[in-house]
Order: structure tokens, then sequence, then C-alpha cells
């Protein structure tokens, strides 16, 4: 069962982060190969698992020997256990769909393995049974759980499968709440140059969010990088945006149609302008607006605070 799981998470991912709903059934010696590696040793060997993959029942064919899911929604539950495992935050009970794994030594105690390592080393000798898995490095979950914006029906099945975590990370030990794994992994990645080009943070935070919409309230966010976050929902007072970048927000819906925003460096305002060219200062703990500005004939891209926050009278810049 455990590798059945495997194999449908992997080719889940795959055909939901390329857009790519089906595969040849001339492609799943192929990708046998690389999800499994040593385990298939012989053709023999290959034949019985590429039948016995082929044979899942998420999987239907068409005339023309391509398999895609049943369902779409058979895509997202297994790229959301993936996600949430490579997180090292599932549940006990969806760990244990994991665990039903043969070639493993039961004589010796359960320990924690990443997502990556427990699959690829298989069938190496002597292997301990999974206890739970934990984190996987930044640079990994860069290119999973960063690769794109997290969709609806991706974060109401991941919710679910969140649970403590358990076992060694690079700085936490021992059991923490989902909360606090979640909300230290983002003050990580927000400090890392290598994830500002992901959507790392702005998911984590979207995760934040859809357990609790006071979860960033009163965190210091100044000059981050955020992607594709959802604050539809979210409680932001005394939150520090200051010199933050966002690209691909979700806002509240009265302010949809905004095209940029920038909290000024206090942390008080935010400065809304939207499709039409108005700009608009809010009160940030408020949320009510205490300024704004029309007359703008093109579209606007980018604001900026001055470097005192204060309110001033617009200077008239020539087109020149």
């Amino acid at each position: 069962l455990a590798d059945k799981l495997y194999f449908l998470c992997e080719l889940s991912w795959e055909m939901l982060s390329t857009d790519q709903m089906a595969l040849s059934y001339r492609s799943f010696p192929e990708r046998i190969r690389q999800f499994f590696g040593d385990a298939v040793r012989s053709d023999t060997e290959l034949d019985h698992w590429h039948y016995d993959m082929m044979g899942q029942t998420m999987l239907s064919r068409n005339e023309h020997g391509e398999y895609s899911p049943a369902h779409r929604s058979f895509l997202e539950f297994f790229v959301a256990y993936k996600l949430v495992a490579e997180l090292g935050c599932l549940a006990s009970d969806f760990v244990a769909i994991a665990q039903d794994q043969s070639g493993l030594d039961p004589t010796q105690a359960a320990k924690p393995y990443v997502w990556s390592d427990y699959f690829t080393y298989y069938y190496h000798t002597h292997r301990a049974s999974l206890q739970t898995f934990f984190q996987e490095p930044l640079t990994q979950l860069e290119q999973t759980l960063g690769h794109l914006p997290l969709s609806k029906a991706l974060v109401d099945l991941m919710v679910p499968m969140l649970g403590l975590s358990e076992g060694p990370s690079e700085d936490l030990g021992g059991e923490v709440s989902v909360e606090r794994k979640l909300f230290n992994t983002l003050s990580v990645a927000r400090e890392s140059p290598q994830v500002c080009s992901s959507y790392l943070v702005g998911n984590l935070m979207t995760l934040l969010l859809k357990l609790s919409s006071l979860s960033l309230q009163s965190k210091d966010f100044s000059n981050s990088v955020i992607r594709g976050a959802d604050f539809t929902d979210a409680s932001l007072r005394d939150t520090d945006f200051s010199g933050a970048q966002f690209e691909n927000c979700l806002f509240p819906q009265g302010w949809s149609g905004d095209l940029s925003v920038a909290f000024s460096p206090n942390g008080e305002l935010l400065a809304i302008v939207d499709s039409t060219g108005e700009i608009s200062v809010r009160d940030v703990t408020k949320g009510e607006q205490i300024w704004h500005l029309n007359g703008h004939t093109d579209w606007i891209r980018a604001l900026a605070f001055d470097v005192d926050s204060q309110l001033k009278k617009p200077r008239r810049v020539s087109n020149r």
C-alpha cells in the first residue's frame, strides 16, 4: 500500500505541477524506475510493478492508452498528502498509511524519515520502520510547496492532514504544535534569499491563516517578499509589513481590483491603488479609509511611503 501511495503522490504532483492531466502507458516503466530505482532490478519485476501500478482505480485509461485521474480531486488529495508529509506535519492517522510497506526490519525501533529518503532508499537492508515524517530541507520545499500558489482545493485538503510535528528538525526537537512548526518554517524561509522567487513564504502564510485568522497578528514580516498569500480572512492587527513586497496575493473582497499595495514604515498605514487609478490610504488596525486621491489617467503599478509615514499634499509632477 505504501508503494502505491508514493507512486500516486509523485505521479499526481507531476501532473498537477505541469498541468499535464494524461500519461501514456508507455511512460509507466520510466516513471517506476524513476520513483523506485533499485527496487526494480529485472524486466520481470518491472512488468509486475508496471501492471500493478496501472491497475489503480484512481487512474482511468482511454482508447489511446493514456491514463488520467478518474477525477481531479484524486490528484489534489495525493498532492496534499505529499506536501504535508514534506513539511513534517502529517497527522498520525495519515502517517499510518505510509507505514504499510514491506522490506523493512520489524526488529528495529521505528524512526522518523523525510519523505524522499523513506521511499528512495526503500530496498536498503536493515531499515527501521517509519515512525513519522519530518521536514524536508528548504531547497526541496521551495521546489514543491513553493512551486505555485496553493489552490483553495489543496488548502482544504491539507488542513485536516496537519498534526503534531514529531521528530527532529534543524531547529526544533521533540513534539511541537503544527502552528509553531509552520511559523518556525515561515520565519526561516523569509530570511532565506533563495526562496524569494518562490511561493513558499506566501503558501505557509495561507496555511497558518487557514488554521487561525489571528496567526499573523503582531508578527514582524518587514522587508519580506510575499507571493501568492491569501489574506482574505486575515486579522493583521499590529503586524509589521513595512518594506514588504506583495505579488499575486489575495486581499479582502472590498479591495478587489487592487494593482499595488504598500505598508508605511511604521506599519500603521496601508496604501492601495486599484484599477481605476484611485489611491487610498487605510488605517491598518481599523481597516478604515482615511485619505484618497483621484485623477490619474493611467494604471499605477507601484506605491511607496515617505520615510516619516506622514500624509503630505501631493506635488504635481510634469509628464515631460
